[in-house]
C-alpha cells in the first residue's frame, strides 16, 4: 500500500479498499510496460465505445508508454460489492506505482466512487 501515494481517484479508492480489507495479490514476474500499454490503450478504446467508464485508464495507459520496454509488475486488487477490481501496474525495481485503474466486473455500474461510501 506504500505505493498508493498520488492522490488521484483511482488511488484513494484503491487506497481505501485495501483499508476495508478488499483482496490483492501482486505477481512476481515482470511484463513489458509497451507491452500492456498495447493491450490497455486497445481496452480503452473499447470501454469508450461501449460506454463503460475506468477510472485512471488513460492517464494509465499514457504513464505505461513512457515506460516503453522497462518491467512492470501487475497487481489487482478485487472488491466484491459492488463487485469490481483495481488493476495496480508497480515498476519491477522499486515501490513505484505507475498507474492505478479502477474497472468494473459483472455488467454492473462504473465504479466511481468516493471514500466514505460503504464498500466490502
Amino acid at each position: 500500500m506504500g505505493a498508493l501515494v498520488d492522490d488521484v481517484p483511482a488511488q484513494r479508492a484503491c487506497r481505501h479498499a485495501l483499508l476495508q480489507g478488499a483482496e490483492f495479490v501482486v505477481w512476481e514476474d515482470g511484463i513489458p510496460a509497451s507491452h500492456l500499454e498495447s493491450i490497455y490503450r486497445r481496452r480503452e478504446r473499447h470501454a469508450r465505445a461501449t460506454g463503460r467508464r475506468m477510472v485512471g485508464l488513460r492517464e494509465t495507459v499514457e504513464q505505461l508508454r513512457e515506460c516503453g520496454p522497462q518491467l512492470v509488475r501487475l497487481g489487482r486488487v478485487t472488491v466484491n460489492a459492488p463487485p469490481g477490481a483495481f488493476m495496480l501496474f508497480l515498476a519491477l525495481d522499486r515501490p513505484h506505482m505507475i498507474g492505478c485503474t479502477e474497472v468494473e466486473r459483472g455488467g454492473g455500474p462504473a465504479l466511481a466512487w468516493q471514500p466514505g461510501q460503504a464498500r466490502v
